[in-house]
């Protein structure tokens, strides 16, 4: 989890945010140009532990044939057996984490075959590294975790819209926890040299 200590000024999260976003919607210019049917793409942030790491920031893109993505509510995750929501772990693969995302928003079988909510752009964020949580831990909703159903883990930040002039961006994202904007992840701690080597690596030069 994050620290108390602030690391990194308001300027320098929204300078690597601006990043995230730029590269996200590379992938979105690619996904929609690939598909006419598609109408919009999210990108999603959430943070909690996942496998080996104590704490990462995930992003996901979510590809819609809607202009405003459907986000399903909980209930779509539930089973014949789990009346009460309790046991999320209690997926196949992937294809069952992500199936309600992808039936909400992709109601073409053959567009979802092709677009369904796989896209983990790995290329942004490498786990656990301490500049991303800095960067979007404010905006992902408090107590999620592993086995949480994707829709109270995750929270949109930037919606990709198909549009007569080419595609628009529009910064959706809310500080639900202001309070964490900027502030180190516990095993960045206060950053040393090597730490902001890799910053300046990943980002160039960030403001004050």
């Amino acid at each position: 989890m994050s620290s108390t200590a602030r690391l990194h000024s308001p300027a320098q999260t929204a300078a690597m945010r601006e990043q995230v976003v730029s590269v996200a919607r590379g992938f979105a210019e690619r996904i929609l140009g690939e598909e006419p049917a598609l109408h919009s793409v999210t990108l999603f942030v959430a943070q909690y532990w996942a496998d080996n790491a104590d704490d990462e920031v995930h992003l996901e893109l979510l590809s819609s044939q809607f202009v405003d993505p459907v986000i399903p509510p909980a209930e779509a995750y539930l089973d014949d057996d789990d009346d009460e929501g309790d046991d999320c772990d209690d997926y196949d693969d992937d294809d069952d984490y992500y199936s309600p995302w992808d039936m909400a928003n992709l109601l073409d079988e053959e567009v979802r075959e092709r677009h369904h909510m796989d896209h983990d752009i790995y290329e942004v964020v490498h786990y656990g590294w301490g500049p991303y949580i800095s960067a979007f831990a404010a905006f992902c909703p408090e107590g999620a975790h592993q086995e949480c159903f994707p829709p109270e883990g995750y929270a949109p930040y930037a919606i990709f819209r198909r549009g007569p002039d080419g595609l628009h961006t529009e910064i959706v994202g809310v500080m639900l926890r202001p309070w964490l904007d900027g502030v180190a992840a516990e095993h960045v701690g206060e950053g040393g040299e090597e730490y902001w080597q890799a910053v300046r690596e990943r980002f160039g030069e960030l403001p004050e």
